[in-house]
């Protein structure tokens, strides 16, 4: 396998792999693992997974205007039919030597809460992808050393 360094585009913007870090890098914002962009009153609000172990949250200006724990370093913005706005998928804050787990957070007035259980995984997240009915997610298991596919959906309940 042969991993790059050359940007690449992702919503307008060039990104680029830093195979040493193995961060993602876009000019004006701060190393990460993960983005995901979200709305809140109609204003764009873009969550990091920072370097630091921590979630960071900017405004449409860049100004950050939250820092928080107990996110992992993979998480997506979904938009179930049943909420108000945008939640997250994230993986659990485990090392890659632990099982993992994911679970449902919501973003409201610029801060983020667990909303939902959390589903155990039997290792830790490797992938967690946004798609239209759910959000594939790959796990190692550590047990057998191999990989396993998952599809998560968000469900409201009753």
């Amino acid at each position: 396998m042969y991993l790059s360094s050359e940007a690449f585009a992702v919503q307008d913007n060039a990104v680029q792999f830093t195979i040493a870090r193995n961060t993602l890098d876009v000019e004006g914002w701060p190393a990460f693992y993960a983005v995901a962009q979200v709305e809140e009153q109609a204003r764009p609000l873009h969550l990091f997974a920072d370097a630091d172990g921590r979630a960071h949250l900017y405004d449409a200006g860049r100004q950050q205007v939250g820092v928080f724990d107990g996110l992992g370093r993979d998480f997506i913005a979904v938009l179930p039919s049943c909420a108000a706005g945008h939640w997250l998928l994230s993986s659990g804050p485990a090392d890659q030597g632990n099982n993992d787990t994911v679970s449902v957070w919501e973003i409201a007035n610029r801060k983020v809460r667990e909303v939902g259980g959390r589903v155990e995984l039997p290792g830790p997240v490797t992938a967690l992808w946004p798609a239209p009915r759910g959000a594939p997610v790959i796990a190692r298991n550590l047990n057998s050393e191999r990989y396993a596919a998952y599809l998560l959906t968000v469900d409201c309940g009753p």
